[in-house]
């Protein structure tokens, strides 16, 4: 429990070592990682002869089903990237890659449209992350998701996307749900918050709410 404790200061750096989403705890070096990615990207386009910048790819007929046998993406994850249209494909939150994430999880990531995708808060990567939890790292509309303080990495540190919305906008101290939520360790996202916006110091149950060692926001900050 200290750990995760010593962990929550380091959370978000962890979270955006991935060049897409979260791949988990991976620790390759992120240099190392980009030329791969990158050496490997191109030569899968290369074989398939698609750019997923051109919005034709998404009429592909293989575009769903063509896989980097690497990674396991197919041309819809790459596209997904570039084009919110992804979202009206009837694939793009079923076909999966090897960490078991969907176009819909990579689009969430960059497309705010991505939250209102009826599976935004239900399909699962391999580390448990929803599309929503990806959303939840780049726009503040996710707060305004009716699951976005429902949806638990159950099988991981069960937190929600409010969790990881926490760590990065103050706005989430206005939330309701920012001192009930709780993770496995019973943190909530207001034991996230402290470390990040001090604003959050000043919150009505800052010295109220204990996690599972029975410890306040305000006591893992003092």
């Amino acid at each position: 429990m200290k750990l995760q404790r010593l962990a929550l200061k380091q959370i978000v750096s962890t979270h955006e070592q991935n060049k897409y989403l979260h791949r988990g705890e991976e620790t390759m070096n992120p240099i190392s990682e980009k030329i791969e990615t990158f050496l490997n990207e191109m030569t899968f386009f290369k074989q398939i002869e698609l750019d997923p910048k051109d919005k034709g790819i998404l009429k592909h007929p293989d575009v769903s089903t063509l896989k980097n046998k690497t990674t396991g993406d197919t041309p819809l994850h790459y596209a997904a990237k570039y084009h919110k249209e992804v979202l009206q494909h009837p694939d793009v939150s079923k076909v999966t890659n090897k960490r078991g994430e969907t176009p819909l999880h990579i689009a969430a990531y960059y497309h705010k449209e991505a939250l209102s995708h009826p599976d935004v808060a239900k399909v699962k990567d391999k580390n448990e992350y929803t599309p929503l939890h990806n959303s939840a790292m780049k726009f503040k509309e996710a707060l305004s998701h009716p699951d976005v303080a429902k949806v638990h990495r159950e099988k991981n540190n069960g937190d929600t996307p409010l969790h990881i919305a926490a760590q990065h906008y103050k706005e989430v101290l206005q939330h309701p749900d920012v001192a009930k939520a709780k993770n496995k360790y019973g943190q909530t996202p207001l034991h996230y918050a402290v470390y990040r916006h001090k604003e959050a110091l000043q919150h009505p149950d800052a010295f109220k709410v204990k996690d599972a060692d029975g410890k306040t926001p305000r006591e893992l900050v003092m």
